[in-house]
């Protein structure tokens, strides 16, 4: 690797990490990648997050990452939250992926599109650890040109 691209990898990489870090309200974030752009639906995609302050409300956003050619307008999902007691509430979402215009939603980087979507309204009202559980509920066993699912947490900026 010449000098040029190993300073271009070192400027990327600590970029990453700087941005990274700006979120003062962020909480939580973890991200699963699939193998072979594959995702089955046997497979549940589980985040374990820890709340620590109940005093303030969060946003919760799943963080999908597809490749071009995802053949599906609308991505359906069933997701489990399991609180420190062990109650579970679940979910049904819906996630649009391609608009009424045929374009894919999210930012589009290549061939890859990041799309972020808040999970309805839930309120963390116990500390502990919560078990965070997403599968897919499409129609089909496989689903192709998923690259990777992730969770993210944020602490609600109520200062505006």
């Amino acid at each position: 690797m010449n000098f040029i691209n190993k300073f271009a990898v070192y400027s990327f990489t600590f970029l990453i990490f700087a941005l990274s870090g700006c979120d003062k309200n962020k909480v939580f974030h973890e991200v699963k990648k699939f193998e072979d752009f594959k995702w089955e639906k046997s497979e549940k995609i589980n985040f374990d997050v820890l709340i620590e302050d109940i005093d303030v409300q969060y946003n919760l956003f799943i963080n999908l990452r597809y490749i071009q050619g995802f053949p599906y307008k609308y991505l359906h999902l069933n997701i489990s939250i399991t609180d420190p007691n062990g109650k579970i509430k679940t979910n049904e979402v819906t996630i649009e992926i391609i608009s009424d215009n045929k374009e894919y939603i999210g930012d589009g980087a290549g061939s890859y599109w990041d799309l972020n979507y808040p999970i309805p309204e839930y309120s963390f009202n116990i500390k502990g650890k919560y078990k965070i559980s997403i599968e897919h509920a499409m129609e089909e066993n496989i689903l192709n040109w998923t690259n990777e699912l992730g969770l993210s947490l944020f602490k609600k900026d109520l200062e505006k």
